[in-house]
């Protein structure tokens, strides 16, 4: 867990941000297979909108995680470094590697 640690001290932590990145692509290939694809203008957040929508209940508190890390990632880069606690970290490992199972899953 080096690397959360590092990330959540705002030594920038590329695992966290790239596991963000393919828990959004799995929505997204999800959202495509079933005909539908985000707008341009606040596509993440569209996406994870489509999903609580979309999915059954059992995967929501994943859905919320996601959003809510959305917008940490967002103030993390475009505003303050290190919002992403070790914690958080550790979750985004974990649900990130469930939440892409879901979906392949599905489709």
């Amino acid at each position: 867990m080096k690397n959360v640690s590092r990330c959540s001290a705002g030594g920038g932590c590329h695992k966290i941000t790239n596991l963000l990145r393919l828990s959004l692509s799995a929505s997204r290939a999800y959202m495509f297979k079933i005909g539908y694809r985000a707008s341009s203008a606040e596509s993440h957040k569209t996406v994870w909108s489509f999903m609580l929508l979309s999915l059954s209940e059992e995967h929501h508190d994943r859905i919320h995680f996601f959003n809510r890390m959305r917008i940490k990632r967002n103030k993390n880069l475009y505003d303050h470094a290190g919002l992403i606690s070790e914690t958080e970290g550790r979750q985004i490992i974990r649900l990130a590697a469930k939440h892409i199972a879901a979906i392949k899953k599905i489709i």
